[in-house]
């Protein structure tokens, strides 16, 4: 993992603490009561330091205290997973940074990211390459560039796509690092629901707040109920906490898809290929899934769209795969 200097570990008032470098020249010590022994207290504080340094490196000071927040709560809730979590989080991180530089992506202009420049980086293949589990590769690049030359760019063109300058704003950050930060903060709100949201004793869970704006609850599969009661006594947790709370890196939940499946022994190459005719799998892809076995298995279309939002037959077969009949 990059990082500038090792963290330590101090003994203050009979409780370890992790103490690692923020900025130049300014050091603080958090508590790791927790660690389970010197080696892991070692090892957190040393993810700590590097969480920071790539952070600051990255031009993401303004989320660093919340990450660090957010990283000692996975460690309290296991030393070791928790542990785990964020060295993967650091790692994709820095394999974002690492990946810009590698491609010398050109600096916001002073000013501002232009409407050419924003959309010139999108039909060049760029951003797809900067971003291949978010932005598709350009099939249609050349007619696209033809038809922006003439019509778009001599009236947009020179316009502002986003504001800032080099100066208060670094390049190459199109979105704050995805550490989950409380609910509520104007920056990000968490995407996974709370346990708030689940009433495990009758079964049902409700989401108030969701991508359509459409309350809705449902019931839950008994062995779905079973988990997540199994799951609730060994984490603990508020009403207005995560039900996956140990998710560091939401932005990059692809990435972390595909090695557990790897992991589980699924072998079907398709699944990881990358080409222009086939991307990997990606998280968002399990709707496809569950909407596709739902029909299989008798669910009705309005059972289905209960629980997924949809408005139209369209939207629900926009999503339905392959041979689904039973």
């Amino acid at each position: 993992m990059p990082r500038e200097a090792r963290g330590g570990v101090i003994v203050l008032d009979g409780v370890r603490h992790a103490r690692f470098t923020i900025e130049p020249g300014k050091r603080i010590a958090r508590a790791i009561g927790w660690a389970t022994d010197e080696e892991n207290a070692q090892e957190w504080a040393d993810a700590l330091q590097a969480l920071a340094h790539v952070l600051r490196s990255s031009g993401r000071t303004a989320v660093m205290g919340e990450a660090i927040s957010r990283a000692l709560n996975a460690g309290k809730a296991d030393p070791v997973r928790g542990l785990a979590e964020v060295k993967r989080s650091v790692a994709a991180l820095a394999a974002e940074r690492s990946a810009a530089s590698i491609l010398s992506v050109p600096s916001t202009p002073r000013g501002g990211m232009t409407f050419r420049k924003f959309a010139e980086r999108w039909t060049s293949g760029e951003l797809h390459k900067l971003y291949p589990d978010h932005v598709n590769d350009k099939r249609t690049a050349d007619d696209d560039v033809s038809r922006l030359e003439k019509y778009i760019y001599p009236v947009l063109g020179s316009l502002l796509a986003c504001t800032g300058s080099e100066d208060k704003r670094p390049p190459r950050q199109p979105h704050p690092v995805r550490l989950p930060l409380p609910r509520g903060d104007a920056l990000e709100r968490s995407p996974f629901p709370q346990w708030g949201d689940l009433d495990l004793e009758h079964g049902a869970v409700r989401l108030d707040e969701n991508k359509t704006d459409d309350p809705r609850a449902w019931a839950l599969d008994p062995s779905v109920v079973l988990t997540l009661k199994w799951w609730r006594e060994r984490v603990p947790h508020e009403d207005s906490d995560p039900v996956f709370a140990r998710i560091l890196n939401p932005g990059h939940l692809a990435d972390t898809f595909r090695a557990h499946l790897q992991l589980a022994g699924v072998k079907r190459l398709e699944l990881f290929e990358r080409s222009k005719a086939r991307r990997p799998i990606r998280i968002h892809d399990c709707r496809a899934t569950f909407i596709t076995l739902a029909l299989a298995n008798g669910k009705t279309e309005a059972w289905v769209t209960a629980r997924t939002g949809h408005k139209s037959s369209a939207q629900v077969a926009a999503y339905r795969r392959g041979r689904w009949r039973s």
